[in-house]
């Protein structure tokens, strides 16, 4: 069985999309390489090195990481010109690739490679399957991230393409049982998957380092700690929701302390944190991956809180697995639809409505308090990037009738 897994534009070795590619792609990729030996894998990266360039240590080292693994890593910058445009470079190498390497399965990772594998198949006759893996509802991801005019023309190209997508793949992955409602009302014969996101828990770390690090920490012993970890560049971030949350919550539990794990730029929430005055309960840290789980497992509960948008509607952040590995209950808002149902049938969590965030009641810490940090981790295993690789591999035999 042979697999190219492609991937289009996204950047494995940006900073902003490191973590990403790391728990989404490059380890998936390791275990199915070291676990299933009747899998020949090859994965074709066409990279926009627009926002970040690596170098060739860079390109060299994961090359060596992968081959370890049994995966063959092609990696090429997207050119673009006068006469030809990405899209077509795109094609062009793609079928240079699908020539020479003749895969059964494509696995295309996010729209535009689930597009360009398609329209390669169709245009040269290729016979090879595609799993096409969305990640996320990419029109909307698109129109929120562009200018107005832009977006909304961007916006009406992709939903015409997603239909394209929908009815010509041959297997669709899902992260989340929201995600197969919302393409079901698309295209009811769409053949859809649920595979949610993974993660690696072997970024968890010693009771020696977690130690280590809670020094670090400003907080007291008695303090309860929330802790926000991830982008809060992104629109679905929803910093205002992060700050009016621990401003209310500040109020009734005044041992209360906010932790936030990002890379982001933090100017802008500690201005709304010194304007009400909470700025000193607040510590901004900027975590690589491994470092995460040392000060995840010092916190109390997470916050996932989003607005509403149908890109959060359909979303499985894997934010929400590394929380339950530190045994954290999740505070999430009821827009991360797929999280919410997760956590009130398994009670890892409590769900809060952004409009009632103001009239949070003292009952509502206990709620919080009482959940079972062992159950939490518990419940974790689904997520699990070697339980995920066994459910793409059972789907790529599935592909190939085998």
């Amino acid at each position: 069985m042979k697999v190219l897994y492609f991937t289009f534009i996204e950047n494995p070795f940006a900073p902003e999309t490191l973590g990403v590619m790391r728990n989404q792609v490059i380890n998936l990729l390791k275990i199915l390489g070291k676990k299933h030996y009747n899998i020949s894998i090859t994965w074709l990266a066409l990279v926009d090195e627009k926002f970040y360039r690596p170098d060739e240590t860079q390109i060299s080292l994961l090359k060596e990481e992968l081959r370890k693994c049994n995966v063959q890593f092609i990696y090429h910058t997207v050119k673009s010109g006068i006469i030809n445009s990405r899209w077509s470079f795109a094609e062009s190498k793609l079928k240079e690739i699908i020539e020479s390497y003749q895969p059964d399965i494509v696995h295309a990772r996010v729209y535009p490679a689930g597009y360009v594998s398609l329209k390669v198949r169709q245009k040269f006759k290729f016979s090879y399957r595609v799993l096409f893996a969305p990640r996320g509802v990419y029109p909307e991801q698109v129109m929120e991230r562009s200018d107005p005019l832009s977006g909304w023309f961007r916006y009406i190209l992709w939903k015409q393409n997603e239909k394209y997508l929908l009815q010509q793949s041959d297997l669709i992955s899902c992260v989340s049982q929201p995600f197969i409602d919302h393409y079901k009302k698309i295209d009811k014969k769409a053949k859809l998957r649920y595979i949610p996101c993974c993660f690696n828990p072997d970024y968890a770390v010693s009771e020696e380092t977690t130690n280590k690090d809670l020094k670090e920490l400003i907080f007291k012993e008695t303090d309860f700690i929330f802790v926000y970890s991830g982008n809060l560049s992104a629109r679905y971030s929803s910093e205002n929701l992060i700050v009016e949350f621990f401003s209310q919550i500040s109020k009734i539990m005044p041992e209360a302390a906010l932790l936030i794990l990002t890379k982001s730029p933090v100017e802008r929430i500690k201005s709304k944190l010194k304007a009400i005055n909470l700025i000193h309960r607040v510590q901004f840290i900027g975590a690589d991956p491994p470092e995460m789980f040392s000060y995840l497992s010092n916190c109390n509960a997470g916050l996932l809180l989003r607005r509403e948008s149908l890109v959060n509607e359909v979303a499985m952040p894997t934010k929400f697995a590394e929380y339950l590995y530190a045994g954290l209950p999740v505070i999430v808002s009821p827009s991360l639809k797929g999280v919410s149902e997760f956590i009130s049938a398994t009670n890892t969590g409590i769900v809060i409505d952004p409009h009632s965030i103001k009239n949070i009641k003292p009952d509502y810490i206990n709620s919080i308090k009482s959940i079972d940090r062992n159950n939490c981790k518990n419940q974790v295993e689904r997520f699990t990037v070697s339980n995920i690789a066994e459910m793409v591999y059972s789907e790529y035999l599935n592909l190939l009738d085998i």
